[in-house]
């Protein structure tokens, strides 16, 4: 491993958090510390093989988790809680086309064969990649989080209130098809789940992590875990999850059981191999100190099979920014064969992991 590039952002106190990529471009939003709703918000767009920016905007309140989308030129954007409303920009320049406003609070969006599907609130929308609205349905009584898609172009949805915590609905009507319930929960995770191979895992803020197949609804295995925490949910070898909060682990599919852990993880991310899996490690088990406390943090690149570190760089000093027991919430992620770490404030790294091709 090796690094690459170095970007400068807005501020020396910004952070990178949420992000999407696609034809060449990684768009990155970023803020300074505090509430999102309070904070200003900025988009930047860096062309992935030179990391020259390509444009910056200061936009609206962008809420935490899944608010971006990128299918080939049309950029989305979920913005609230102020007047919610998704609007769509041009990819190449950041230019706003359309905006198209909102109730409730508004959660995650995705690009589902040209459209582009949202939740707010109670209410999912299909709106057109002209901004136009396509469908529109209500689950009553819902408080709807994020979204995931089907390998055969359904939904998996969601849910922080009342019985039904995940929802498919038919891509096309939006109506429900089934729903199951998480044992004990009262908010959902506000990360998506994973759905691969005809199973949606969950790893949710509940005492439970699930399996539940995509076909039916029905809850294949669950397994206690600690409550109150969330963390990473990836695709790994040979079909199996990889999942942990302040750990990462390898999950056999059959039956949720562990097959290897990997302690004080911070961060994760997939690559391309689902053999190869990159973490952020906390130096001498440093993950559970106290919030803004400096820990050293090294970068791993693991074999996912066996959970053995392949390649190692050290990252230098981390202000832990995430509750104890729980891993980083900003942006870390492999696009095109290189990690983008947005864990330290002020700068995103791009870090090559000498991936084959």
């Amino acid at each position: 491993m090796w690094e690459r590039a170095e970007h400068a952002l807005v501020t020396p106190e910004d952070r990178a958090r949420e992000w999407a990529a696609g034809a060449g471009l990684l768009v990155a939003h970023t803020r300074r510390p505090g509430s999102y709703a309070e904070t200003d918000s900025t988009l930047t767009a860096w062309e992935v093989a030179t990391g020259r920016c390509r444009w910056q905007q200061q936009v609206e309140s962008v809420p935490p988790r899944q608010p971006l989308a990128l299918d080939g030129d049309l950029l989305v954007a979920v913005h609230g809680p102020d007047r919610p409303q998704l609007r769509g920009y041009d990819a190449a320049t950041g230019a706003a086309r359309w905006s198209y406003r909102l109730t409730g609070e508004p959660r995650g969006a995705l690009v589902v064969d040209g459209d582009v599907v949202v939740v707010s609130g109670s209410t999912v929308h299909r709106v057109g990649r002209d901004g136009t609205p396509v469908a529109s349905a209500t689950v009553r009584g819902s408080a709807l989080t994020t979204l995931a898609l089907t390998d055969d172009g359904d939904l998996v949805v969601g849910n922080g209130r009342g019985r039904d915590h995940l929802l498919r609905l038919d891509a096309g009507t939006l109506e429900v098809r089934w729903a199951a319930t998480v044992p004990g929960e009262r908010w959902l995770s506000s990360r998506p789940v994973l759905i691969d191979g005809g199973t949606a895992y969950l790893h949710a803020a509940s005492a439970w992590a699930m399996a539940v197949d995509v076909a039916t609804g029905e809850v294949r295995w669950k397994r206690r875990k600690a409550p109150g925490r969330d963390g990473a949910l990836l695709p790994g070898p040979e079909g199996d999850p990889l999942w942990g909060t302040d750990f990462l682990a390898r999950i056999r599919a059959r039956d949720g059981r562990p097959l290897w852990t990997v302690p004080d993880v911070v961060a994760a991310a997939a690559t391309p191999d689902r053999s190869r899996v990159v973490v952020a490690r906390a130096v001498d088990g440093g993950s559970r100190g106290l919030q803004e406390e400096p820990m050293d943090v090294r970068l791993e690149l693991l074999d996912a099979t066996v959970g053995a570190t392949l390649d190692a760089l050290d990252l230098g000093a981390v202000e832990r920014h995430w509750p104890a027991g729980g891993m980083s919430d900003r942006l870390f992620a492999v696009v095109d064969g290189a990690l983008h770490s947005g864990l330290q404030p002020g700068r995103l790294r791009v870090i090559d992991l000498g991936l084959p091709g």
